[in-house]
């Protein structure tokens, strides 16, 4: 038997999840559509990459994240296939497609990259300290950032009681 809260993580929800991707909205957009704090999904992703089971012993992440990836895919396939679709009556998109999929070839190269280094090439030194005051984010918030970052606090529960 599951412990803590019981998940927000329904069939219902990945599948309005699924949809919403399918369409090109992006999934805190949808998981606010669905009144669920957008931390819940990068959650359930970050468990679901990382082939963990759910409070049951089941598969509800991993089937989450297979999901999600999936619609990804078929989002971006359908938006291919619509944009080739105009590649015989407007040069552009042909132009813009090429330069965005093989952007070492036929990207534009009036782009000017900049790489400043300090000392003997190394990094440059400043005085400026940046200080984040962490407790000030959202569970979402830090969640997100938890899965930027590739840190995880391997303790087995989150504070936020979601599983």
């Amino acid at each position: 038997m599951g412990k803590g809260r019981p998940t927000k993580l329904t069939q219902k929800v990945q599948e309005a999840m699924c949809e919403g991707i399918r369409k090109g909205n992006y999934a805190s957009v949808v998981m606010k559509g669905l009144n669920i704090d957008s931390g819940n999904h990068w959650n359930w992703y970050r468990k679901g990459k990382a082939n963990e089971l759910d409070g049951d012993g089941g598969n509800r992440y991993v089937d989450y994240f297979n999901s999600i990836n999936e619609a990804e895919a078929d989002a971006e396939q359908r938006m291919v296939d619509q944009w080739q679709e105009h590649f015989p009556g407007d040069w552009r998109a042909i132009q813009t497609f090429m330069e965005r999929r093989w952007n070492d070839k036929w990207g534009r190269n009036d782009k000017v990259k900049q790489e400043v280094t300090g000392k003997d090439g190394g990094a440059i030194e400043t005085n400026q300290k940046h200080q984040t005051d962490l407790t000030k984010l959202s569970e979402g918030e830090l969640i997100q950032l938890e899965s930027i970052l590739g840190t995880s606090s391997k303790s087995g529960s989150n504070s936020s009681g979601e599983s």
